[in-house]
């Protein structure tokens, strides 16, 4: 019995990793994001915030359950507040308590007395050659191409557009685990890995 219970929960899982492979093939555009997160990241919550970029609307990924969300310097430009509409239709107006200089990763708050985040986001670091999916608009398959420091640059044996991939898009392992936020550096697309939000999260609320 206890053999037939493990056997099944393995085929259930390879079946959900292929799933997710098929989902999020770069010439796929029939299935978007939200559809992806049910699938295998029921717990990660996103929002589209409200900047002025020409390109694809950014994104910011949520911190647990916390009024905390992070994306980019670049997500947020010069604005001191943000609108955000999250996935499940919440709709959140916030400040951009801090950009950090090194990783220009951007945090935003609901006020001036937000708590540190009761839950920290897990740190996972990515491998040279790993596939990863951005979940932009249409999520979108990519490898990690090199590492240096607490960037990991993207790249794909397909033609696709970087400009169209939203700045701040979550990115996660190929079972659906977050491991960063997608930024653009030049014309390329990278990951600053969790690792490094949760440090900047930890310094910011160091007082909490």
């Amino acid at each position: 019995m206890g053999r037939g219970v493990v056997g099944i929960s393995v085929l259930l899982g390879m079946c959900l990793v292929i799933g997710l492979v098929i989902l999020s093939r770069p010439s796929s555009g029939e299935t978007d994001t939200a559809t992806v997160v049910r699938l295998t990241s029921a717990d990660l919550a996103y929002a589209r915030i409200d900047a002025n970029r020409d390109a694809e609307s950014p994104m910011a990924v949520r911190v647990g359950d916390s009024d905390v969300l992070v994306t980019t310097q670049l997500a947020v430009g010069d604005e001191q507040r943000i609108d955000a509409l999250m996935a499940d239709g919440g709709k959140a107006s916030l400040e951009v308590a801090y950009v950090d200089p090194v990783s220009s990763i951007a945090v935003l708050v609901s006020g001036s007395d937000t708590a540190r985040p009761g839950t920290a986001l897990p740190s996972r670091a990515v491998d040279l050659g790993q596939e990863v999916i951005v979940l932009s608009e249409t999520p979108l398959r990519l490898r990690v191409d090199s590492i240096n420091g607490h960037v990991a640059t993207l790249a794909s044996n397909s033609p696709f557009d970087p400009a169209a991939v939203a700045e701040g898009a979550p990115v996660v392992d190929q079972v659906g685990q977050l491991v960063g936020i997608c930024t653009h550096i030049g014309e390329r697309l990278a990951i600053v890995m969790t690792g490094t939000i949760s440090e900047v999260l930890a310094d910011l609320f160091a007082n909490d």
